[in-house]
């Protein structure tokens, strides 16, 4: 699942049933692209229907006064 955001953080996902799914042992989560992976073996199954919650951050660029990046 491709998410709206990218830079995502504090993500929970609820399957089937009410049951909180487990980061690692469920699902995979790419903070940086926004993108939610079922792992295999996990309580996942293609076709299901889950809620996704997360929270994201906006990419800031900080600039110097000369207009050159500074992270």
């Amino acid at each position: 699942v491709l998410l709206p955001q990218g830079n995502v953080f504090a993500v929970s996902i609820v399957g089937p049933g009410g049951a909180a799914l487990i980061q690692g042992t469920d699902y995979s989560v790419d903070r940086a692209s926004g993108i939610v992976r079922a792992l295999p073996g996990g309580a996942l199954s293609a076709g299901e229907t889950v809620q996704i919650a997360y929270t994201y951050a906006e990419e800031v660029i900080a600039t110097t006064s000369q207009g050159e990046p500074t992270n």
